[in-house]
């Protein structure tokens, strides 16, 4: 039986589910208010979705930018090497996976939620903060250390040539000697007590080895290579480093196998050199090759010019440089070896020695001359890893105990 409704009731039925629809819309667009008030209030920002889907954090990016401002950056030398990046910047890191998408909210009776400081609701993307790391102040770069702090190595040739004459020495400028140099001319064969003696007592032996009677040609043919490999033999016995120092002082003419003597020419010079080099280089081991000009030279291209008589990296090991302040023309340790120095570092790397050096007492203050040599190669010679003092009596008295004041200061550069 069907019943008839009134045209009222009709219109009351029919009004419900719009009431309804309005509720439910006024709820939700609240619900939607009330998360985003409760997260302002936890700290959450809402994440952004990178073009990847994963979310980024903006105050974690913000972080990482900090880190990377107060960062210590190296402080370039005066060398210029490449300035060194930033340490210790971590990227911000992003979530394991995406949150999950909102649900849709569903109509709710109540309305005029108040924020509360719960938890959000099971479903609300939160940004995973982490733990705020420690501010560091901006790290001071190091201050460049100071000049008289860098290691010297020190060495040097004594009159008498033996242990005893060594400890004496040391004893007297209060410092062990790295080096201990002494002179061979070629023709005996090595005399092996006192490289072994030495290099028990923790001294490096450097022999500046002097071909008196043997010519450059002879040495390039071949003609003395049985004695030059016996030698090595000789030299390869000693139980730690050698340095073997061969025709020194080859741009002087002052020696037969020097510029200009004997029909000696550069081109000559380095082909003996080398062979000489390899030889020994080829049976000892334990030797290094020196390379040793005079630290007069010349810039017109002239036989005398240092880089002329350079053999090749492949044949040289350190190099070293003499030099003296003869007192005629009183010349400091930058005028004697200055020159010969730039001259050296333009064409090779290799560590450089003061083979020998010392300076007379006449025309000058020698105490003051050898204060401000080691001061100058303390700063302005970074190439000089060794000095070896040539204390003898000899053309002047190049001792450092030629006067009170000078073996104190001597004594003090060195300490």
């Amino acid at each position: 039986m069907k019943t008839k409704i009134p045209g009222w009731g009709r219109m009351v039925l029919l009004s419900i589910p719009i009431q309804i629809a309005i509720v439910s819309g006024f709820a939700w667009v609240l619900n939607e208010d009330d998360a985003v008030a409760s997260n302002a209030e936890h700290g959450i920002e809402r994440s952004v979705e990178s073009v990847t889907g994963e979310p980024l954090a903006p105050r974690h990016i913000a972080r990482a930018d900090e880190e990377e401002q107060s960062a210590p950056r190296a402080q370039a030398s005066a060398s210029a090497p490449p300035v060194n990046e930033p340490q210790n910047i971590k990227p911000p890191q992003p979530p394991a996976s995406a949150p999950a998408p909102i649900p849709p909210v569903q109509a709710v009776a109540a309305v005029n939620v108040e924020p509360t400081s719960s938890a959000p609701e099971p479903g609300t993307p939160v940004v995973p903060q982490s733990p705020e790391p420690p501010i560091s102040p901006v790290a001071t770069p190091p201050e460049p250390e100071p000049a008289s702090a860098r290691t010297i190595k020190m060495g040097a040739y004594i009159s008498g040539q033996s242990i005893r004459v060594l400890e004496d020495y040391e004893n007297m400028v209060g410092r062990h000697q790295d080096v201990f140099h002494y002179f061979r001319a070629w023709g005996p064969r090595l005399d092996s007590s006192l490289p072994r003696d030495l290099v028990a007592r923790g001294t490096t032996p450097m022999i500046t080895w002097e071909p008196f009677g043997y010519s450059l040609d002879g040495m390039i043919q071949g003609q003395y290579d049985q004695y030059i490999r016996g030698y090595a033999e000789d030299l390869s016995r000693i139980p730690g480093k050698v340095y073997l120092r061969p025709l020194h002082e080859m741009n002087g003419d002052w020696y037969p196998w020097g510029a200009g003597n004997n029909g000696n020419t550069p081109a000559k010079f380095k082909d003996a050199f080398r062979h000489v080099s390899s030889l020994v280089k080829s049976v000892a081991t334990n030797v290094e090759i020196v390379w040793a000009p005079n630290h007069v030279s010349s810039s017109d291209g002239s036989a005398r010019s240092i880089p002329q008589y350079y053999p090749g990296d492949a044949y040289v090991d350190q190099v070293a440089i003499d030099g003296y302040n003869w007192g005629n023309s009183w010349a400091s340790f930058d005028q004697v070896f200055g020159p010969a120095y730039h001259e050296i570092t333009a064409i090779t790397s290799k560590p450089i020695m003061v083979g020998e050096t010392s300076s007379a007492e006449s025309g000058g203050n020698k105490a003051q001359w050898i204060t401000d040599a080691f001061d100058r190669i303390a700063k302005d010679y970074p190439g000089i890893t060794t000095v070896l003092w040539f204390n003898s009596d000899k053309e002047r008295d190049w001792r450092v105990s030629s006067s009170s004041s000078s073996l104190e200061a001597f004594r003090v550069a060195v300490r």
